[in-house]
């Protein structure tokens, strides 16, 4: 038998309770130790010797491998396991993660804070269920699709903690990937009642001050902070949270040893089993408010459509010849530098400018590159486009800010890095996307389709166009970035997606 010991709420200590069950010990540790996806691009692996490149997440505490520590967080899937192999076990308490929630007043306590917020989640069902089950949970995953409240959901979950559970000294942690989401989350929850007096807002650009009870950060701006500053958070939330995957803030996580209240967000959460059991760690079962498509045949969010253009590269010569074109990075220069194709795209977005359905509308333009992005911006200005601008994380936040509020009022096209604007960004007079750059993270795909498809009075269809590069190369059936085509089609069946393809013939020289 193995016996699980609560250590604080990150771990489980873990140990046989006879010597003769060692061996149980070492099947758990087995099963929970993976090999990290990523392992040959990091130096620790590089350097032979210092990492064998595998992920334990249960880990022994001895030398003799008698006792391990697990995380509260996998416990569903450590049951599994252990049930599935007949293992037996037992909890020294009951404290396996789940809260015992009192939600009798819940309903009453909710109008009465609503009368203070116009967006309320009694509007939808699926928000005051999401709500309630993370209580319950206590630690959990909400996988919930932009344009479903989600800010008004964390929001409600940290409100009812505020007034039912937290004692005078206590504070909640809302971690968030990048300054525009702290900016944002800060004025969302002021909208929805929260008194602006404890909130603390935390990035580059402002005073840390952690003195409040609810404090917005992102990770970049406390991951340098000692182990057991830690200590002095009882909630924590992150949002985004397929970005976890990052050292940083995995140790943003396990540090937080006191926070018995944990939720982390996403529109999409990942599949990979590495990837997965990252999150699930820190933060326990994954649930699902809603899907995009959920969302649309409810009203709640503008239907779209996702167009792959194609672009079938050919050479001005009449004896068409393949490229030498050694790898992926290689072709992923070729591509972006390509002064033909950046002026195809800049003549592709001044079209559809001219052709916008309503005066407002706003056109972003996702990129990948600092300089590819100022590039195209002076193209589209010397081609005559007014209402041009751009975003990248070299531009201070209060003119990021400044932009978005002005597209927002007025319409226009940003051209934007998007692992800035591919996430939690606002802005409903959205009416196209154009993916400029080769793209092929699902996660970061779903992401930036998603920056289109909030209502606005004037929309009745969004419209994605991803630009994809069909290249001859000698050597090669296809190359690397056409063949994502195939990966992307299957989130768009899996999805119920509307999508189709468009070719057209490309002249690279």
């Amino acid at each position: 038998m193995l016996i699980f010991e609560k250590i604080d709420d990150v771990y489980f200590l873990v140990k046989p309770d006879v010597s003769s069950n060692y061996v149980e010990l070492q099947e758990l540790q087995i099963e929970f130790t993976l090999e990290h996806p990523n392992k040959i691009n990091m130096t620790r692996y590089k350097n032979k010797g210092n990492w064998d490149g595998k992920v334990r997440f249960v880990k022994y505490l001895d030398r003799n491998k008698e006792v391990a520590i697990a995380p509260i967080g996998l416990i569903s899937e450590i049951i599994k396991f252990l049930d599935l192999h007949n293992i037996e076990y037992e909890f020294k308490n009951d404290d396996i993660g789940i809260m015992d929630v009192d939600f009798d007043d819940f309903d009453e306590w909710l109008e009465e804070i609503e009368k203070h917020n116009t967006k309320k989640i009694t509007d939808r069902e699926y928000q005051y269920l999401a709500v309630t089950k993370a209580l319950k949970l206590n630690r959990c995953i909400l996988e919930s699709p932009t344009g479903s409240g989600k800010s008004n959901i964390i929001y409600t979950y940290i409100q009812w903690i505020l007034d039912h559970d937290f004692k005078n000294g206590e504070k909640f942690i809302v971690v968030v990937p990048s300054v525009d989401l702290v900016e944002q989350m800060a004025d969302d929850f002021i909208d929805y009642g929260m008194n602006p007096e404890i909130i603390s807002k935390i990035h580059k650009d402002t005073d840390k001050n952690f003195d409040n009870t609810v404090v917005i950060s992102t990770w970049q701006s406390i991951y340098t902070k000692p182990y057991d500053w830690f200590e002095q958070f009882s909630g924590l939330i992150v949002d985004e949270c397929h970005k976890a995957k990052a050292d940083e803030l995995i140790y943003v996580c396990e540090n937080c040893i006191n926070s018995r209240w944990r939720m982390a967000t996403s529109g999409t959460v990942y599949t990979d089993r590495f990837y997965k059991y990252s999150i699930m760690a820190n933060f326990g079962f994954p649930f699902r408010a809603s899907t995009t498509r959920e969302l649309i045949d409810l009203g709640y969010l503008s239907e779209f459509h996702v167009r792959s253009v194609v672009l079938n590269w050919k050479s001005s010569e009449p004896k068409q010849t393949k490229l030498e074109i050694k790898d992926y990075d290689e072709e992923f220069k070729r591509i972006i530098e390509n002064e033909p194709r950046k002026n195809l795209i800049v003549k592709f977005v001044k079209n559809l400018w001219k052709d916008r359905s309503y005066e407002k509308s706003t056109i972003i333009v996702m990129c990948k590159r600092v300089e590819y992005i100022e590039d195209l911006y002076v193209k589209m200005k010397d081609a005559g486009m007014k209402k041009v601008f751009f975003i990248h994380g070299n531009v201070p936040p209060k003119e990021r800010k400044k932009v978005i509020q002005y597209v927002k009022e007025n319409g226009g096209i940003v051209i934007a890095n998007v692992t800035i604007m591919g996430t939690g960004i606002n802005i409903p007079n959205v009416s196209t996307i154009v993916m400029a750059n080769p793209l092929k993270s699902d996660i970061l795909l779903l992401q930036t389709i998603g920056r289109s498809i909030r209502l606005y009075e004037d929309k009745e269809l969004s419209m994605i166009y991803d630009i994809i590069d069909n290249i001859p190369i000698k050597g090669k059936k296809e190359n690397t970035t056409y063949s994502w085509k195939r990966d992307k089609t299957r989130i768009y069946e899996t999805c119920k997606f509307k999508y189709d393809t468009l070719e057209l013939d490309f002249i690279h020289e």
